[in-house]
């Protein structure tokens, strides 16, 4: 167990049920931050109650708080290297209390696919670069942890959402974040009418598909052969009939970013 203060360890031996306290280790926590500054840095050691300056490099922290004898809490400055912490006690005694690792700042340029079905389930790649910290992935208020991370890609599963519409999407990283995107939740597709409902086996004849949440549609068949489209509305497609082998009725089936539907015998071919 961590005290509060995060200065002492407690731990318990179960043996021969004995309590040890173990002072947490000196140094700086935590010891990355991106290289715009603004991190706040608890220093632990000891005899810093006397501390008159804290260096990050050979640069001054941007403040510095003195909490007690073995406490300090510093904001790194601005820099773009790697660097060690030192502290002044007192007018003439400096001392090396920790080093500090500057990242790069992470930044989000695009993501694909950019829409799905409400279930979720689907694998969303996110591109940028200095992704490499990247901790979890925000579909709104909804944080995913990664399945795979890279500099400049990071892939995660799209989680579900009850209600569809556009989400922010935005990485987590360990230094500062810019970028985002929008990830819209489809719900699934609906054909209410076909019109016409018939035509010639021969193909070629222009279909008005009317229905509900069309405007993502990914394709389009008619008694299972693909079928020239076009989106007009969300809740219209015009479509050229392909050509069938006999006479009789046909499914027409839309697929789109939120799901599969169909309309068994829609179209009957003559």
């Amino acid at each position: 167990m961590v005290t509060p203060d995060d200065l002492d360890v407690y731990v318990v031996n179960n043996g021969n049920e004995t309590v040890r306290v173990l002072p947490t280790p000196s140094g700086a926590y935590p010891d990355v931050g991106p290289l715009s500054g603004g991190t706040a840095v608890n220093i632990i050691g000891e005899g810093l109650g006397d501390t008159t300056a804290v260096r990050f490099g050979c640069q001054p922290a941007a403040s510095f708080t003195v909490l007690n004898d073995q406490e300090t809490l510093a904001v790194s400055p601005r820099l773009v290297t790697d660097v060690k912490i030192d502290a002044t006690i007192g007018q003439h005694t400096t001392r090396t209390v920790g080093r500090f690792y500057y990242l790069p700042d992470s930044v989000l340029t695009g993501i694909s696919p950019t829409s799905g079905p409400l279930s979720g389930g689907g694998t969303l790649t996110v591109t940028g670069r200095g992704l490499i910290t990247t901790t979890s992935v925000r579909f709104g208020t909804v944080a995913v942890t990664p399945s795979s991370v890279l500099d400049d890609k990071v892939t995660v599963t799209v989680p579900p959402t009850q209600t569809a519409g556009p989400v922010p999407v935005t990485v987590v990283t360990r230094s500062n974040s810019s970028g985002h995107s929008t990830f819209t939740y489809v719900g699934p597709p609906g054909i209410t009418s076909v019109t016409p409902s018939s035509g010639s086996t021969a193909g070629g004849d222009p279909v008005l598909i009317v229905g509900t949440e069309l405007a993502s549609t990914q394709s389009v068949t008619i008694g299972g052969v693909a079928a020239a489209f076009g989106i007009i509305s969300n809740t219209r497609i015009a479509a050229i009939t392909p050509p069938a082998a006999a006479p009789g009725p046909a499914n027409v089936t839309v697929t789109t970013a939120g799901g599969t539907t169909t309309a068994p015998g829609a179209f009957v071919y003559a």
